[in-house]
Formats: C-alpha cells, sequence, structure tokens
C-alpha cells in the first residue's frame, strides 16, 4: 500500500513538472540555441516564484504574532517581590 502511494504521488510530481517543461520548450524556446537548458531554467524559475507568491501570508502572520506578543509583554505590569533573609544574632 506505501509504495502504491509512493508511485501516486512521483507520478503526479513528474507531470507537475513535466507540463510546464514540455510548453516553455515548443512554445518559447522553439528556435532558442539550447532550448532543452533554457526550458528547465524557466520552469525551475516559475516554481520558485510560485512558492514565493503561494506562501508569503505565514509570514505575515508569524511577524503579526511577535508584535502582538512584545506589544501584550509591555502592557504587563511587573510585580517585584523583594525578599530578605532574616537572621538572629
Amino acid at each position: 500500500m506505501k509504495n502504491i502511494v509512493v508511485k501516486i504521488i512521483m507520478w503526479i510530481l513528474f507531470w507537475f513538472y513535466l507540463i510546464p517543461y514540455y510548453l516553455v520548450k515548443k512554445v518559447l524556446f522553439k528556435k532558442a540555441a539550447h532550448p532543452i537548458l533554457w526550458a528547465n531554467c524557466v520552469t525551475i524559475g516559475l516554481f520558485f516564484v510560485s512558492g514565493l507568491f503561494t506562501f508569503p501570508s505565514s509570514h505575515n502572520t508569524s511577524q503579526q504574532s511577535t508584535q502582538k506578543t512584545t506589544l501584550t509583554k509591555s502592557k504587563k505590569v511587573a510585580h517585584k517581590t523583594i525578599t530578605k533573609p532574616i537572621t538572629k544574632k
């Protein structure tokens, strides 16, 4: 069962990469000197850029949560208790 799931995931990832690669190679770099190289570079760049645009919200929420915690810490009143040892002479 585990092998089937891994094979399915690998098949999906293969086609996820192959479709943009094929389209970029056939459409953009028909007459380029090195179409395979340029198609690979552009496809990897597309994945990188799409990753940047997909996950910026998690970065903003972490910044907002840190700002909220620092604000709540600064608003808390610090109660200091002084303890002195009592000794008999």
